[in-house]
């Protein structure tokens, strides 16, 4: 695992130039550690329990491990 510095480094590469929290292009799967996103108002309380995080809006409190989602599928599990 990789320290929070070099965590936070990546997550600014991956995240969405938006920085909103409102749409699904950032989305990831965390698959273990623990990402704060308190703004993350597009994606659900349900998503958010099944490990879906927005990286534009998350603080990374651990070291991650995130898989990359298809905006398209995350848009279609929040909205149908």
């Amino acid at each position: 695992m990789t320290n929070i510095y070099c965590i936070q480094q990546r997550l600014r590469t991956l995240r969405s130039h938006s920085l909103a929290g409102c749409c699904t292009s950032c989305a990831v799967r965390v698959k273990s550690g623990e990402l704060r996103q308190p703004e993350a108002l597009g994606i659900s309380a349900e998503l958010k329990s099944k490990g879906y995080a927005l990286l534009c809006v998350g603080f990374p409190l651990s070291d991650l491990e995130v898989e990359t989602q298809d905006e398209a599928e995350v848009y279609w599990l929040q909205f149908g």
